[in-house]
C-alpha cells in the first residue's frame, strides 16, 4: 500500500476517533450537557457502507498501481553480453576532395543489462556515475566533491530513455581501447583525466562512458583497485544503487578470457 493510500486511512480513523472520543467525553467536562447518544447497529452499518464507498476506489487503484507499477532489475557479469570485444570505427580528418579515411581499433565494453520486470513503461531512465575509490595501502580513499554524470545509454546519445516491460537495455560503463587508440583518437576526445595521485603509473586506461567530461574530475583508472558507485534513476520506479570493484592490471590482451583476467569487474552491493 502506498503512502497516499495509509495516509488516507490514518486521517479516517483519526476522524472517526476524534468524532466518538469528543461525543463520549462531553458529558465529563459539561454539567448542564443531557447524554442522549443513541447509535444502533443499523448506524454502524450504515457508517460502515459510507466510509467503505469512499474509501475502496482508492485502496483498490492504489492495489492496481502497485501490482503493474514498474521494476528496476539489473544483471551484470563480466562476460558478454554484459562484458564483450567488439570494433570501433573512426573517421580521420581528410583535406578537401579526399574521402574520409576510416579506421578500426579493437575495443572491450564493459556494461550492466537493466530491465523493467514490472508490467507498466519505466519513464524517464536515467544511469548516473555517482562517486569514485581509489585504494592506497589497503585503504578505499573516496575522490572529494565528485559530481554526478551521465552514463551512456548504448546505442542512444539519450540521457533520459523509457523501458518498456521485459526489453532489456544495455547501459555502457566503460571501455579499454587497444594502445593505438588510447594514444589516439582516445586522447583527443574524450581525453583522459585520471586520478591525481596515480597518474604517474603506467599502462593502459579503463575510460568511464560518460555523456559529460568535466575535466575537473577523473574519468578513467590506471593500473589498480578501485571502487566506484553508480546510480539509476526513474520517474515511476524509485531508484537503485549499485557499486562495483574493479581490479586492473593495465595490460592488453587478445582474447577475452585472457584480458578478464587482467580487467576484473564485479558488482559488489544492490540497493
Amino acid at each position: 500500500m502506498s503512502k497516499h493510500s495509509k495516509l488516507i486511512l490514518v486521517i479516517f480513523g483519526l476522524f472517526y476517533i476524534t468524532t466518538f472520543s469528543i461525543v463520549l467525553l462531553i458529558p465529563l467536562f459539561s454539567n448542564n450537557h443531557v447524554y442522549n447518544f443513541e447509535f444502533g447497529v443499523s448506524d454502524g452499518i450504515q457508517l460502515i457502507v459510507i466510509s467503505l464507498a469512499i474509501l475502496a476506489p482508492i485502496i483498490v487503484d492504489d492495489i492496481r498501481k502497485n501490482r503493474d507499477k514498474p521494476i528496476i532489475t539489473v544483471h551484470f557479469d563480466e562476460e558478454p553480453p554484459c562484458c564483450h570485444k567488439t570494433l570501433i570505427e573512426v573517421r580521420t580528418s581528410h583535406p578537401p576532395g579526399v574521402g574520409p579515411k576510416k579506421i578500426t581499433f579493437p575495443i572491450y565494453y564493459f556494461r550492466i543489462k537493466v530491465i523493467n520486470t514490472g508490467k507498466s513503461i519505466m519513464k524517464n531512465c536515467e544511469v548516473l556515475l555517482n562517486s569514485i575509490y581509489w585504494k592506497e595501502n589497503g585503504t578505499y580513499n573516496k575522490i572529494d566533491n565528485f559530481s554526478e554524470v551521465h552514463l551512456n545509454w548504448a546505442g542512444t546519445k539519450s540521457k533520459l530513455i523509457d523501458l518498456n516491460p521485459n526489453r532489456p537495455v544495455f547501459c555502457d560503463l566503460g571501455q579499454i581501447g587497444n594502445s593505438n587508440y588510447q594514444s589516439g583518437p582516445e586522447k583527443v576526445f574524450p581525453g583522459h583525466f585520471d586520478i591525481k595521485e596515480i597518474a604517474d603509473r603506467e599502462g593502459l586506461r579503463f575510460l568511464f562512458c560518460l555523456m559529460e567530461v568535466p575535466f575537473s574530475q577523473p574519468n578513467c583508472f590506471l593500473p589498480g583497485d578501485f571502487r566506484f558507485g553508480v546510480t539509476i534513476f526513474t520517474e515511476n520506479a524509485g531508484s537503485k544503487d549499485l557499486k562495483f570493484e574493479v581490479n586492473w592490471s593495465g595490460k592488453w590482451q587478445d582474447s577475452t578470457e585472457a584480458m578478464f583476467s587482467e580487467f576484473i569487474i564485479r558488482q559488489i552491493s544492490d540497493s
